[in-house]
């Protein structure tokens, strides 16, 4: 589960902008590919991969009970929720595809994290541990005695 929310973290950083505005992989590199975006597109794009990242980090920070897991879901899903309102409004406005992709990714991803940060996932500490296993050979010395009464 690590790397596959690492890798897809990855994805959605590096290569997030291609996504969103639809250019294929193989087209990445190829600077006619970009003719028919604004500069505004391709920037909510890279703004986009990036608040995805970054909750997608915060949701697996959280799941593993690693510090940072709350901060980064908190500010992802405020950035989140900045970029669902601003592609709500355009895709009203236009019905892109380009703003129906945001919109599919951001909103799922929000619903995540909130499902994730209401788990309240708290580190297990180790002297839990050491005291459940106390328990467990007292148990055992207590059944283990013959009772004589």
């Amino acid at each position: 589960m690590i790397f596959s929310v690492a890798l897809l973290c990855q994805i959605y950083s590096l290569f997030g902008f291609a996504f969103f505005s639809g250019i294929r992989f193989r087209d990445i590199f190829k600077s006619e590919s970009y003719n028919s975006l604004s500069k505004a597109k391709i920037i909510g794009a890279v703004c986009t991969g990036a608040a995805l990242s970054l909750t997608l980090l915060g949701i697996l920070f959280s799941i593993m009970s690693w510090p940072g897991g709350t901060f980064n879901i908190i500010v992802g899903c405020v950035l989140l929720f900045v970029i669902s309102a601003i592609a709500m409004i355009k895709y009203r406005k236009f019905k892109s595809a380009y703003y129906s992709r945001i919109l599919n990714r951001t909103v799922s991803a929000f619903a995540i994290a909130v499902a994730v940060a209401q788990l309240n996932i708290q580190p297990r500490s180790p002297m839990v541990d050491e005291i459940e296993n106390e328990i467990k050979v007292s148990r055992k010395l207590h059944d283990s005695i013959p009772n004589r009464i």
